[in-house]
């Protein structure tokens, strides 16, 4: 269901500014960052895959593991584009988006890869409580999915 009283570029604007602090929040490795912007349960799935994080211990595993892989492939950005976004209803946005890797200044050989990501407006600010991806293992956050941590 879309919210008819919230105009659609108001979700893309909203889900941009969320995937590039997201991304800041990942490449600086900022677990207090991460943790306000994650809802727990916090649901991470690929094409024959899920893993729900439940507690923060947990998503603290994840995202230390999700930074060690960017930093051990040389990571320097990730370009996150907001392809579109929606209202589901007036507190959930979905998310469709793409993302590039960087590594010393040039893009990674592999394509970029879409991704789903739902918002869900908690406690006054809003939260990431799913992400899904059509991507294979070149990816950090679905070898999180795939392998145990």
């Amino acid at each position: 269901m879309v919210s008819p009283s919230k105009p659609a570029a108001m979700a893309m604007a909203m889900a941009q500014t969320f995937l590039d602090e997201n991304v800041e929040a990942l490449l600086s490795n900022d677990f207090e960052a991460i943790r306000r912007m994650c809802s727990l349960p916090f649901r991470l799935e690929t094409m024959d895959k899920k893993r729900i994080l439940r507690t923060t211990e947990g998503l603290k595993t994840a995202s230390t593991a999700c930074y060690e892989s960017l930093r051990s492939r040389n990571i320097s950005h990730i370009i996150r584009r907001c392809l579109e976004a929606a209202w589901c209803d007036p507190e959930t946005i979905c998310v469709l988006y793409e993302t590039r890797y960087v590594s010393g200044g040039r893009f990674l050989t592999y394509e970029p890869y879409l991704s789903l990501a739902t918002l869900r407006l908690e406690e006054g600010r809003w939260k990431l409580s799913s992400m899904q991806f059509a991507s294979d293992e070149a990816e950090p956050i679905i070898r999180l999915v795939n392998h145990e941590l």
